[in-house]
């Protein structure tokens, strides 16, 4: 049993030993109304994604490098307890001569700390050479396992130049526990700063999003054959959650990760809304295996980075 079906089976146990309203208040209640709306124009993000000029990316691969499990229950409010995989993954935003890399997973080691039920040393690899040759590396969230590889890395000093961290994500570090970035290693580095949308390649356009963590941002990707994709890291772990516009109960959300619901919800009902409006979008979820494979099979992600 991984780590994170470990903590979330404990916790609900405490919770039930204290009685239905309790497991009421922290399973299933539905946040309310939130008080501020995340904005989100796909208008706006498409005129952005033309602003830099040159030729968009022409594929988007990703990488399964590790599976966690977790129950339904502590991935969307009211869900039950049957097992779900977490998977860990990795994309490259793939152009003609160069390359993004979009979350850096963890390594063997970080995978065992988490209870890993898999890791695959193979595309591990993968990723690595991936990340010494990228134009650009970008992470969705500061949490291990989008941020883990590089945090530990033997040649971080190296990756650097290609490092697009905000200051959020670097200045956050109990979210990356029990990991962190070596002492000093950033006394030079000018982290990527920006107020709500930024631009960092043609067809690329981040998307700032605090909210599961103060770090926390969405890419959008416009490939070269018009096709859209847009990551939205951890603020949705499955489709389910956009599908259904609700996150995690507030045991998870509040007690464990210590996100601030009301505004993954807002972002949530954004997403909701663009998903059923715009159903050519491809909303990727954080760790949604599942979806994942549906569209390898539909040919708009490939498996293994090149």
């Amino acid at each position: 049993m991984s780590k994170i079906l470990k903590t979330l089976v404990t916790l609900a146990l405490v919770v039930v030993v204290g009685g239905g309203g309790a497991y009421y208040w922290y399973c299933l209640q539905e946040p309310g109304q939130p008080e501020t709306p995340f904005e989100l124009s796909l208008s706006d993000l498409r005129m952005l994604a033309g602003n830099i000029p040159g030729a968009k990316a022409v594929a988007i691969d990703v990488e399964f490098i590790a599976t966690l499990e977790a129950p339904l229950a502590g991935i969307i409010t009211g869900g039950d307890w049957s097992t779900q995989k977490i998977e860990v993954l990795a994309y490259q935003i793939r152009f003609q001569d160069s390359h993004i890399v979009v979350d850096v997973a963890m390594n063997a080691a970080q995978a065992e700390t988490a209870e890993a039920v898999f890791f695959d040393e193979e595309a591990f690899g993968r990723l690595e050479r991936a990340l010494a040759s990228a134009s650009q590396i970008v992470v969705t969230h500061e949490h291990y396992d989008h941020i883990g590889t590089i945090v530990t890395a033997d040649n971080l000093v190296d990756l650097l130049p290609a490092l697009r961290l905000t200051p959020a994500q670097i200045n956050q570090p109990h979210m990356m526990m029990p990991i962190g970035f070596p002492d000093g290693v950033f006394d030079a580095y000018s982290p990527l700063e920006y107020d709500r949308y930024l631009a960092i390649a043609p067809g690329v356009v981040l998307i700032k999003s605090p909210g599961h963590t103060r770090g926390s941002q969405m890419v959008f990707v416009e490939l070269a054959d018009g096709r859209e994709l847009l990551f939205v890291g951890d603020v949705a772990w499955h489709m389910v959650n956009i599908e259904a516009g609700m996150g995690r109960p507030r045991f998870v959300s509040e007690f464990i990760l210590e996100e601030d619901r009301d505004a993954v919800f807002a972002q949530l009902l954004a997403l909701k809304q663009l998903h059923d409006g715009n159903p050519t979008v491809e909303i990727i979820a954080g760790h949604d295996g599942h979806l994942l494979k549906g569209l390898i099979a539909k040919g708009v992600v490939k498996r293994g980075f090149r």
